[in-house]
């Protein structure tokens, strides 16, 4: 969660003293163009996250405590919230590389750990949602690691380089998402969880995937493009609710969107639609077939382990 934290009124902007851990390899010079090159031009920002956000110029929103900072329907920085002291030095004690920057409260050494990834991940398209799937595995094994906290909605962050915080800057060039699954020694986790357990991206993923599902079986139920359209953009809203912390409207609708006008273009009436579906449906059984398959597998497994 983001914590609200007040403005510190002393000025005294000084390091830390003698129990100094903070990563000898990290900077503390503000590398302003890494974050900027895929900052949202005109981000939401807050001095106060109690008082609401509102919209600014990226040059505007820089003075501002808190920055919106992925663009709209699309994944550019990987961002967590550690909300116990250490900031600075979590990603090394997980055995993690090292973040693009972290940006730590003075007093309470909580703080927002971020990888900006060299290729942002979109969000919201239908038609390529493996990158997402990935990148969501890849965010959760980061979370799990970190033990960061699993409701930060990864929307806003503190802004790095602002002078309430402690800035300290890592890599200059960005990650990517197998850069980053590199560090995962247990490799990738399943993300396969109850839709109000899902946190960050994994939302995105649990949304497209139910809506997927929905869409498949429904589509033959409707004639006209904008009842489906709306039909369509109704079901995610209810799918979204079922979130602890569910996703932005835009986002909900953008992939309602994406997902309709998939599902209307390859599930049409006629021969089309129906080649369609005979192809899930076998890649269905198949699946079926080899969860099968392995269940017995890991059956026998333990029967010979009994004897």
């Amino acid at each position: 969660m983001e914590h609200k934290e007040k403005p510190r009124s002393d000025g005294n902007r000084s390091g830390r003293g003698q129990g100094d851990r903070r990563p000898k390899t990290m900077r503390p010079h503000y590398q302003q163009d890494l974050f900027l090159a895929s900052a949202p031009k005109r981000p939401f920002c807050a001095d106060d996250l109690g008082t609401g956000l509102r919209i600014r110029s990226q040059e505007q929103a820089m003075g501002h405590r808190y920055i919106q900072h992925n663009p709209p329907h699309a994944l550019a920085f990987l961002v967590f919230d550690f909300d116990r002291s250490g900031a600075l030095v979590a990603a090394d004690d997980a055995g993690l590389p090292l973040p693009s920057w972290v940006a730590e409260n003075r007093d309470t050494r909580r703080g927002h750990l971020a990888y900006a990834l060299a290729c942002p991940v979109i969000t919201t398209d239908a038609a390529r949602s493996a990158p997402m799937r990935y990148a969501a595995a890849v965010e959760q094994a980061y979370r799990d690691a970190l033990q960061a906290d699993s409701g930060y909605s990864n929307f806003i962050t503190k802004t790095p380089g602002h002078q309430d915080w402690e800035t300290r800057w890592g890599r200059a060039n960005a990650y990517t998402l197998e850069e980053l699954a590199e560090y995962l020694p247990n490799g990738l986790p399943s993300l396969r969880k109850r839709r109000e357990e899902a946190s960050g991206l994994g939302r995105n993923v649990s949304l497209f995937e139910g809506l997927r599902s929905w869409a498949y079986r429904a589509r033959k139920q409707f004639d006209d493009v904008g009842e489906w359209h709306r039909e369509t953009l109704t079901r995610a809203k209810v799918l979204n609710g079922d979130f602890a912390q569910p996703l932005p409207a835009s986002e909900v609708r953008a992939t309602a969107k994406s997902v309709a006008k998939w599902v209307w273009t390859r599930l049409g009436h006629g021969p089309a639609g129906e080649a369609f579906i005979a192809r899930q449906t076998r890649k269905s059984g198949i699946a079926a077939t080899l969860r099968q398959s392995n269940a017995m597998d890991t059956a026998q497994r333990i029967l010979e382990f009994r004897k």
